[in-house]
């Protein structure tokens, strides 16, 4: 697959329906009175320079099974490339698995959006395992997939001073950047992922944006690629993670 700048040749985005996760550890928060449960799963290195383990957190899409929502896959970022990279750099991946409601959408309280209840509850999880694995809640990196993406892009948001670097392919929807912020983005597409959401409007509104505050985005357009996840987008991902680690970006 080809790759270039999305401005330089207009854009279409991309993201992956995970399949469910099930048997990993869940947290559960209160919202509303309501109980929001989350999966998550946890990869350690198998040694690690680091006092505290800088951790990348993955978050997945929308699964739907039977034409019902089911939990996003807590195992994203699973795998041996990705192992291999959590182990050669030194650093905990977290994946995190969401059950979407609907009913929450239209109030921005769905998990998508941190600043209901899901960002809280990826805080306390991490805050629980700084304790029990050494884990170091102020250096994340985050990478998303879809709905995934949405949630990793406004965490960075959310949580500025903690947030090092997101990699977001095919996010449905942006909020407008209203101030800089020093995390790094990595937005990718695929070109022909553009149909039933604006996908590659939404990224030239958060790159456009971004760019103006002085906000550092490298934006992707990746030919050929429909609503479904790519080695390519993790090989990108992943140089774009060790280049911020490195310093070089």
């Amino acid at each position: 697959m080809r790759t270039c700048v999305l401005w330089a040749c207009g854009l279409f985005i991309m993201a992956g329906f995970m399949t469910p996760a099930f048997g990993y550890e869940t947290y559960s928060v209160n919202f509303k009175g309501k109980e929001q449960l989350v999966h998550y799963d946890l990869y350690l290195p198998k040694s690690s320079t680091s006092e505290k383990l800088p951790v990348l957190i993955c978050v997945g899409g929308l699964p739907i099974i039977d034409g019902k929502y089911v939990h996003s896959d807590a195992t994203e970022c699973s795998g041996e490339a990705w192992e291999t990279f959590a182990d050669t750099h030194g650093l905990a991946i977290l994946g995190l698995g969401f059950l979407f409601d609907e009913t929450q959408w239209k109030g921005n309280k769905s998990y998508q959006h941190p600043k209901a209840w899901s960002g809280k509850a990826l805080m306390e999880i991490l805050n629980k395992l700084a304790i029990s694995d050494n884990l170091d809640p102020n250096n994340l990196y985050l990478f998303g997939i879809s709905a995934g993406a949405q949630f990793s892009v406004r965490f960075a948001f959310y949580q500025p001073d903690a947030v090092k670097a997101v990699a977001a392919h095919a996010a449905g929807g942006y909020d407008k950047p209203k101030k800089k912020i020093n995390t790094r983005f990595l937005i990718t597409v695929g070109s022909e992922d553009n149909k039933d959401i604006s996908r590659v409007d939404w990224a030239k509104f958060f790159v456009e944006r971004a760019t103006k505050l002085g906000i550092y985005v490298k934006p992707v357009l990746v030919y050929g690629l429909g609503h479904s996840q790519s080695d390519l987008q993790n090989e990108l991902s992943r140089d774009f993670f060790r280049q911020v680690m490195s310093g070089e970006l």
